[in-house]
């Protein structure tokens, strides 16, 4: 890790957070409403792509990360793992989408839950999702190595063990590590790739992540597919 990072970056405190409860996820409901609203006005496509997440997601440039693709932006900032599956059935089930892209989890550690909780829910968004949209696929982008998160770094890799072990057997899901978009070669924080607060990406680390997620060939669906 370069010298010059400011050590606040580094050092959160080490205390072992007991499990804490999933947030409110009323706390949303203006937002919410406002999505609702806009895409009764302006109907997203049929068999698109819904981003959902947080703000990491709600700030994605996704037209021009995207261009060609029917991508659909339904983040939110602030939002835990637990308020998409709370916000499921509004925000995914009515777009009808060919494919999700899912990524949550960071604001969850950084308000105490463990990585159980992360993982049981996404376990929950899952079956969500297979219900609704059977053979419907999703990606999960991982936790983002935020410069100010860092010093969580050690419940990143454990939550990232229980999701690769929560989807090794579902062929529908597919899990993408933005570590390996994000970090040095020497597994070191590049702060310059994020905005001032050292949380939210700025528009070269959307570029890597956009060429990372790119990557996989299924975001973009196969010819005469709906």
């Amino acid at each position: 890790m370069s010298s010059l990072l400011p050590v606040a970056f580094c050092l959160l405190p080490a205390t072992l957070f007991a499990d804490q409860p999933a947030a409110d996820p009323a706390r949303f409901a203006a937002e919410i409403a406002a999505i609702e609203k806009h895409d009764a006005s302006v109907p997203p496509p049929q068999s698109g792509i819904v981003f959902i997440g947080s703000s990491n997601i709600r700030k994605w440039p996704l037209f021009e990360s995207f261009p060609g693709l029917p991508t659909i932006n339904h983040g939110f900032g602030g939002s835990q793992l637990s308020d998409c599956v709370f916000y499921f059935d509004r925000l995914v089930t009515p777009c009808r989408p060919r494919l999700v892209v899912l990524h949550a989890g960071g604001n969850d550690l950084a308000a105490g839950r463990s990585s159980a909780q992360i993982a049981a829910d996404l376990q929950e968004f899952i079956a969500r999702q297979h219900a609704a949209l059977p053979g419907v696929r999703l990606i999960y982008i991982g936790l983002i190595p935020a410069p100010v998160r860092w010093g969580l770094r050690d419940k990143y890799h454990e939550t990232t063990r229980l999701v690769r072990a929560l989807i090794r057997h579902d062929r529908l899901v597919t899990f993408l590590d933005p570590e390996k978009a994000l970090l040095s070669r020497k597994g070191e924080i590049r702060p310059e790739l994020y905005v001032e607060d050292h949380l939210h990406l700025n528009a070269e680390g959307y570029a890597n992540l956009t060429h990372f997620v790119s990557r996989d060939a299924r975001l973009r669906a196969p010819s005469g597919s709906p």
